[in-house]
């Protein structure tokens, strides 16, 4: 849904509507590259659009690419406020940030936190964020 989380806010429409749509499209079809483009388009368009900002994380995250995932809700957060949508899922990236460098350096679960995941979990996980962001539930619970 290409509407905004906010509940004041304006419902997308005209071009912004049509670069969403394509930017969720994009996402849908393993597009990442391309869901990442159009969705920053759609967010000159429509800055204020929490779902906006959380496709882009989720589209940057879905391409590995999880620091810049994390800033860009930093800077959603920073504009928007602490948005719940916008909290919960950088506190998830950063997990999975963490984690990944974790396996990266051999495996081990970062220091301090006996809850991360690694490996065929980590794996896993991964593969539910993006199922769950396509909105596949199915796919999510397996």
């Amino acid at each position: 849904n290409a509407a905004a989380a906010a509940p004041n806010a304006l419902p997308l429409s005209g071009a912004a509507y049509r670069v969403a749509q394509e930017a969720y499209a994009a996402y849908a079809r393993g597009d990442y590259a391309g869901a990442v483009a159009r969705t920053r388009e759609a967010i000159r368009q429509r800055p204020d659009v929490v779902s906006l900002r959380v496709l882009l994380a989720n589209s940057l995250a879905a391409e590995r690419r999880y620091g810049e995932a994390s800033r860009s809700l930093g800077d959603a957060i920073a504009q928007l406020g602490p948005d719940p949508a916008l909290t919960a899922r950088r506190r998830q990236i950063d997990a999975l940030n963490a984690s990944t460098r974790a396996v990266a350096r051999g495996g081990r679960q970062p220091a301090g936190d006996p809850n991360a995941l690694s490996g065929a979990a980590l794996d896993a996980a991964q593969h539910a964020y993006k199922a769950y962001a396509a909105k596949d539930f199915a796919a999510t619970i397996r």
